[in-house]
């Protein structure tokens, strides 16, 4: 569906996010660090305002790191995300990998220490399948 992410702030390191899908709306604060030699952006999401958060907002609600690996290349940003199917199998088969906490829904999240997080991404960012194919935005100019 129609999406629009909108970044601003003047910073290298850090900016915000309004994220737009149909009529719902979320804010983030985004931080960029690098793992390695790649550059991956951190969401943080920023308190609700309503009942028409958009569902991406609210899947980021917990205080967790939602680690995007991120490619700039002109006026396009590439955004490739840990799998969340491809971890959940991960870590059932290897739980001494990463601290994991399963919700009652099945789903779940890392809590982990940082560190531990980054070594992660750093040793299976080329691993078949641990990142999800990569959503191509491109930039726009607002007339």
């Amino acid at each position: 569906g129609e999406q629009s992410w909108t970044f601003s702030g003047d910073s290298q390191q850090q900016c915000e996010l309004l994220y737009t899908n149909k009529k719902r709306t979320g804010r983030f604060t985004v931080r960029l660090t690098r793992i390695g030699d790649d550059l991956f952006m951190d969401l943080d999401p920023q308190p609700a305002f309503g009942e028409e958060a958009a569902a991406f907002y609210k899947g980021h609600w917990r205080k967790t790191h939602t680690f995007y690996r991120i490619t700039l290349e002109g006026d396009s940003l590439s955004l490739s995300f840990i799998n969340p199917e491809w971890l959940k199998k991960y870590l059932r088969a290897h739980p001494e990998a990463l601290q994991w906490e399963e919700t009652d829904d099945r789903s779940g999240f890392v809590t982990s220490e940082t560190d531990e997080l980054r070594d992660f991404v750093l040793t299976h960012k080329h691993t078949p399948g641990a990142f999800s194919q990569p959503v191509l935005l491109k930039k726009t100019t607002r007339r």
